[in-house]
């Protein structure tokens, strides 16, 4: 699959798809992917833009899905209907998927959750840390990270359970 982002909306090809968190700002151009659904079509996504510093895409193959986070807005887009699509939080900061790859862990500035590949929350740990929280990975049934205390401003490991949260 080919995924590629793009300096700006492009003045020819496909009609670009407008992607957003529940306010639609199509007019507005936000986080340019160009990527290809099941059917192999050329697509260009306009992602509307979250508040935190991290932009990422990659493929989920194992949900069908593409994952796009746009400066901090989560976003699971389906690739054999692309217009059906899943958003999470506005301020990601990094995501993981299992060893089994079939959750994504999801760490924002303070919260932690899980996706199933239906694009289902399937949990959320909510004040995880204060000013900041990054997932490291996810190895067999637990979530390992990183969180942010504030004051003093003093990260600690964490661990939790993948199944539902709660500390591991």
């Amino acid at each position: 699959m080919v995924i590629a982002i793009l300096p700006g909306l492009p003045g020819t090809g496909p009609t670009p798809d407008h992607y957003h968190v529940g306010h639609a700002t199509p007019w507005t151009e936000g986080l340019v992917v160009e990527f290809a659904g099941a059917d192999s079509v050329r697509r260009i996504g306009n992602f509307q833009m979250g508040h935190s510093y991290f932009t990422s895409t990659s493929e989920w193959p194992e949900a069908g899905r593409l994952i796009v986070i746009a400066k901090g807005a989560l976003y699971l887009v389906s690739l054999r209907d692309p217009k059906r699509y899943v958003t999470g939080p506005s301020t990601v900061t990094s995501y993981c998927l299992s060893d089994e790859r079939d959750l994504l862990a999801v760490a924002d500035y303070c919260d932690l959750s899980v996706y199933e590949v239906a694009g289902r929350l399937r949990w959320r740990r909510r004040s995880l840390g204060i000013d900041g929280l990054e997932v490291t990975g996810v190895k067999g049934s637990t979530v390992r990270g990183r969180a942010c205390i504030d004051p003093p401003e003093q990260w600690r490991s964490f661990a939790v359970r993948l199944s539902d949260g709660a500390d591991a």
